[in-house]
């Protein structure tokens, strides 16, 4: 299942790039998220608490950061089970500058599902997959406009 979309940040390339790559910042702004382990710049591990229709628990998604282009390109795969459910990410992120303080940020997710999830319709995902994608992005926009990344 391919899900993908865009967003416009109201902030430099170089600054979304700063916070999107820095595993740190990053798991803040995962909804949900119970409790996180940094193992490395490239690499981590989020515990989440889950909703989606009728199954309800906690969920443990291993990221890595498989290519790093600054401040371009980002890819990760993030591999994860709970609930009776495995599911695979394959996401690739890229950064395009729209003007000199505004960042288009275009993303596409190849998403590998099996278990409970796999049987669900594709309403039901799309529905908690926007949800998700939603909060995320308010998140991303919300720490760039009062935080301060310093290099």
């Amino acid at each position: 299942m391919i899900i993908e979309g865009s967003h416009t940040l109201n902030h430099p390339c170089r600054r979304v790039w700063d916070f999107i790559s820095d595993p740190n910042q990053i798991v803040q702004c995962l909804p949900e998220t119970a409790r996180f382990e940094i193992k490395n710049a490239k690499s981590f591990t989020v515990i989440s608490k889950v909703k989606i229709a009728f199954l309800s628990g906690t969920f443990k998604l291993d990221f890595n950061y498989l290519e790093q282009v600054p401040p371009s390109r980002l890819t990760f795969e993030a591999v994860g089970e709970g609930l009776g459910v495995f599911i695979r990410l394959n996401t690739v992120i890229d950064l395009k500058t729209r003007e000199v303080s505004t960042t288009e940020l275009k993303w596409k997710t190849d998403a590998e599902v099996g278990g409970i999830l796999a049987e669900l319709p594709p309403t039901l995902i799309q529905a908690g997959t926007d949800n998700y994608t939603r909060r995320f992005f308010e998140c991303v926009k919300s720490k760039l406009d009062t935080t301060r990344i310093d290099n």
